[in-house]
């Protein structure tokens, strides 16, 4: 593991590195309780929120496909709560419009018990099985023989609730930089703090353009970067494949409905989550409009041996392999997915037409979890303390459902921070 010795670096007291959902939540819930001595995130995009926030189905989830127990079960669960909450109180834009988890034929019917069964034991509440006559009064066009209903799935406006986090941190005390990115990460000898090395970045061209470089000296770190977390983790010195954080990136399509609106389900109809996958599911939003997707490829990976042992670029569909910013991404929707979508979703929804529905946008999302396996993995969550770095805070694979989970995050990495400062 690098080290750093001290230095005249700008002095503060908690790090939070990425200006996501999860990053603005766990820092606003620290400047909050007032945790550390002052809290800076830093953000390396001009726009809080830009990557995976911005860009994915704004479900609120019920917590019905994760492992009991796991990390995912518990926050989203929790956060399921809280969100609603939250969104009632500050009059973020949500609905509380319910999901059904349908089987595409009878022998995914089979399946029924042993997905209801997961859903009650990673907590979802109220989820039942309904018949068919009950699933045609809910949905009249889904075609099903039977379902799973999650009465308090839903969705939310991820762009308010982004707003309302920063405007909320803010308010606390907080300070944001944007256009930072963090190229450097070491502890210094004999204290548990970090010389944190940032350049001031310009990331929406096609080139990646630095216009400064400073050094801050941290007494606490918070990775919450998504799709450069095991990136930072690498940076800080942990080796990401002995340590099982390398992620896998996937880029999920959507497609939007622009006909035929008034036969498409008003709630969430999902498939059943097989092999490790949701699945391409329906999406209504909050203005009246219809989303179909994620559908998922895999993206290849960018191998470097600059940024730590067994480090990984952040994610990519890179133009240029050496450059991760906006530009580098292929955010593209191609029309020759359109038969893709169509046959995912035909099974219980007979009447789509491909005139339907058109590319619309897409989302970079870091999975822990690899293509084949079948397993969905759990988040990393942790204070890395056993690898030599205390008060670094590690959050790696955030994925789906970090959104929902996002508040209850928060408050999880706000009580392990706050325990180790004592």
């Amino acid at each position: 593991m690098a080290s750093a010795t001290t230095s005249a670096a700008s002095e503060i007291g908690i790090l939070v590195i990425g200006g996501g959902a999860v990053g603005l939540s766990v820092a606003r819930t620290l400047a909050e309780r007032q945790i550390g001595r002052g809290v800076l995130l830093v953000e390396r995009h001009a726009k809080l929120g830009w990557e995976s926030s911005s860009h994915n189905s704004e479900v609120i989830h019920a917590s019905v496909y994760y492992p009991p127990g796991s990390l995912k079960a518990r926050l989203c669960r929790k956060g399921n709560e809280m969100m609603y909450a939250l969104c009632k109180a500050k009059s973020i834009p949500h609905a509380n419009i319910g999901k059904l988890l349908v089987p595409k034929n009878m022998d995914e019917v089979r399946l029924l018990p042993r997905v209801l069964a997961t859903a009650v034991g990673s907590g979802g509440q109220g989820v039942r099985v309904v018949n068919r006559d009950e699933l045609r009064d809910l949905e009249p066009n889904v075609e099903a023989p039977a379902a799973i209903y999650c009465p308090t799935s839903g969705i939310v406006d991820s762009h308010a609730l982004v707003q309302y986090y920063e405007s909320d941190f803010l308010a606390n005390g907080g300070d944001v930089a944007l256009n930072a990115e963090v190229v450097g990460l070491r502890k210094y000898k004999g204290i548990p703090a970090y010389q944190v090395d940032v350049e001031e970045v310009d990331l929406s061209g096609p080139q990646r353009r630095v216009k400064a470089r400073t050094s801050l000296q941290a007494r606490c770190v918070v990775n919450c970067a998504g799709l450069g977390s095991g990136r930072i983790s690498a940076l800080a010195g942990i080796d990401v494949d002995e340590a099982q954080y390398r992620l896998h990136p996937t880029k999920g399509v959507y497609f939007r409905v622009h006909r035929q609106l008034s036969l498409y389900p008003k709630r969430l109809i999902y498939p059943l989550p097989i092999r490790g996958s949701v699945g391409v599911h329906t999406t209504p939003d909050l203005y009246g409009g219809m989303r179909l997707g994620p559908l998922e490829t895999w993206l290849p990976q960018r191998e470097s041996g600059k940024e730590g042992k067994g480090a990984v670029g952040d994610f990519s569909h890179a133009r240029n392999e050496s450059y991760y910013g906006a530009a580098s991404l292929d955010m593209s929707v191609s029309e020759d997915l359109k038969a893709k979508f169509v046959d995912a979703v035909k099974p219980f929804l007979p009447f789509i037409e491909s005139e339907d529905i058109a590319p619309e946008s897409s989302g970079i999302h870091a999975r822990l979890q690899r293509e084949h396996e079948e397993v969905m993995r759990d988040w990393v969550i942790t204070h890395e303390a056993a690898r030599g770095l205390p008060n670094f805070f590690n959050l790696v694979g955030i994925e789906s459902p970090g959104l929902t989970a996002s508040a209850a995050i928060g408050e999880y990495v706000a009580h392990m921070v706050h325990a180790e400062s004592k």
